[in-house]
């Protein structure tokens, strides 16, 4: 039955393949230089941890001005010389992150981390996910996702103002003094890395994308959100208004820079078939790694993956780019991917991740590993026997990893 599921959730990836953007983006609102503010007096016990604190303008919820509150740096270069700049996009619980912007920072990149839900950053020093207090420029939602707000018009919903405070921080960081404009990432975290999705589509000045977990096809019936909140009163209407507008499903297709993704097997928020039909659907560069097992929270696990860092040196400071996998196509029972790789960062490693097990509730599957060989540009694994789904993996050196789609294996 699961294999069905996921076999419908890619034939859904080509009917929304051709679907154009279901909300109008004034552009020049969007991409406009914001107005700043200061934000001093709204930071807890006055730290910043290096970097400077403001206020920027948001866009207009129900026609009264919002602000958006950030964390942003620029490193201190030599005189003429200019650095990168990386837009972090924090998750559910989140808010702006000072050590996030900071542990770019000291990596020599510019960084901005922006509030998306109209609060001020509780940013107590190690522990940073509490405390989070409303200010008074807030616009549509205290928490992420904004669902509470699906009735209104586009342009009053949480999404549109998430991509909005995205956008404006992007014009904002590009524009100090220091920073090439022309080299300019964005990565985000859970609900950071729906958004990630969304912008894609709509930001064409980045350089690339890394959604950390999020992705779309949120309400598909393989989807985690599914199992965990489909049944519930109220959640099939929600659905139902916000799914058109907002999954990225609907985006994704006409991304406009590269979109690369990292994963967990087990996540329970984001399902690898839904993860694997949001990547189809992508037409420029990209790329998945999925980790078994792989914990879903912000902090190092995310924030500072080294796929993450390594797309971002490939990109912005022309290191050498991470290995590409073609699909797997399975052969009497053995499963083949083509790969690229960048000559100065080779593959020296395979494995083939895989569970024999089939629940609904995707995330409580277990997973094993098995080697994978290795050679002519190739990594090749016999599929274990009983294995309903599986994918391929090549890992560099310095354990960088590029992972296929998922592969799913008939039921017998």
């Amino acid at each position: 039955m699961k294999s069905m599921v996921f076999v419908a959730a890619m034939c859904l990836a080509a009917v929304y393949r051709v679907q154009a953007l279901p909300v109008t983006w004034n552009e020049a609102e969007l991409f406009r230089m914001p107005e700043v503010y200061s934000a001093a007096d709204y930071v807890p016990g006055g730290i910043t941890n290096g970097v400077n604190v403001a206020f920027l303008e948001g866009l207009p919820f129900k026609g009264r001005p919002t602000r958006d509150f950030v964390y942003w740096g620029v490193p201190k270069t030599s005189e003429g010389t200019k650095v990168p700049a990386m837009v972090l996009v924090h998750g559910g619980g989140g808010s702006a992150f000072h050590r996030w912007v900071k542990f770019w920072n000291d990596r020599g990149y510019a960084a901005i981390s922006m509030d998306l839900c109209g609060c001020v950053s509780g940013n107590v020093w190690g522990d940073e996910m509490r405390n989070h207090k409303p200010h008074p420029w807030m616009g549509p939602g205290s928490s992420c996702g904004g669902f509470a707000f699906v009735k209104e018009k586009p342009e009053d919903q949480w999404m549109y103002h998430a991509v909005g405070a995205v956008a404006r921080a992007h014009t904002f960081i590009r524009s100090q003094p220091g920073v090439d404009a022309t080299r300019t990432g964005l990565t985000g975290v859970s609900w950071g890395g729906i958004v990630n999705c969304v912008v894609a589509a709509v930001d064409g000045r980045f350089k690339f994308a890394v959604p950390v977990y999020g992705c779309g096809f949120l309400y598909t019936d393989s989807a985690s959100w599914w199992h965990r909140d489909g049944a519930k009163k109220g959640a099939r209407g929600r659905r139902e208004i916000w799914s058109p507008l907002w999954d990225p499903m609907n985006y994704l297709a006409e991304a406009k820079i590269p979109v690369h993704w990292l994963d967990g097997t087990n996540d329970q928020n984001f399902s690898l078939p839904s993860l694997t039909s949001s990547y189809e659907l992508v037409p420029t560069a990209k790329s998945l790694a999925v980790r078994v097992r792989m914990g879903h929270s912000h902090g190092a696990v995310s924030e500072q993956a080294k796929e993450v860092i390594a797309l971002a040196d490939h990109y912005l400071k022309g290191a050498p780019a991470l290995p590409v996998l073609a699909p797997a196509v399975v052969k009497n029972g053995t499963a083949t991917a083509a790969y690229k790789a960048d000559v100065r960062l080779p593959v020296v490693k395979g494995t083939l991740d895989y569970t024999c097990d089939d629940s609904a509730w995707w995330y409580s599957n277990r997973w094993e590993t098995v080697s994978a060989e290795v050679t002519g540009g190739q990594v090749r694994a016999a599929v274990p026997a009983g294995a309903r789904y599986y994918y391929l993996n090549v890992e560099s050196a310095n354990g960088l990893r590029a992972s296929t789609g998922l592969v799913s294996v008939p039921a017998p």
